[in-house]
């Protein structure tokens, strides 16, 4: 896991003020479009189409493999290795909490079930 030193993380603090002050809500410095940035756990944005996104939860296996964890085509719960251009918003947690929600992804993954959602197209 990544050390942050506290005067990186005073000078984050301090940033996240002015930008509140300034009308940005928000903690940008937990935004990133680089994988190797996730420490362990991070909420996963993608873009599918020019008018539509995608949510997957991305974790950190303990062989340091990025998985993501997501409900694809509203139909079947899936993990998979590609994220492929991804923005990421890593969860201000404590490091106990991130480990165990990524563990818990991996045990759902492992129980080698599939949901699936049967649903009716509205028109």
């Amino acid at each position: 896991m990544r050390f942050i030193s506290p005067i990186t993380r005073m000078l984050a603090i301090a940033y996240d003020w002015l930008c509140c002050e300034l009308g940005f809500n928000g903690d940008f410095s937990r935004l990133t479009f680089d994988p190797a940035q996730v420490p362990v756990l991070a909420v996963a944005l993608q873009r599918t189409s020019d008018c539509t996104t995608h949510a997957m939860i991305a974790y950190r296996t303990v062989a340091g493999t990025l998985r993501f964890f997501h409900f694809a085509n509203h139909e079947s719960l899936r993990d998979e290795t590609n994220g492929d251009e991804c923005a990421f918003a890593i969860p201000l947690l404590k490091s106990e909490d991130l480990d165990f929600l990524a563990e818990f992804c991996g045990r759902i993954a492992r129980a080698s079930w599939t949901v699936t959602v049967f649903h009716e197209e509205v028109c």
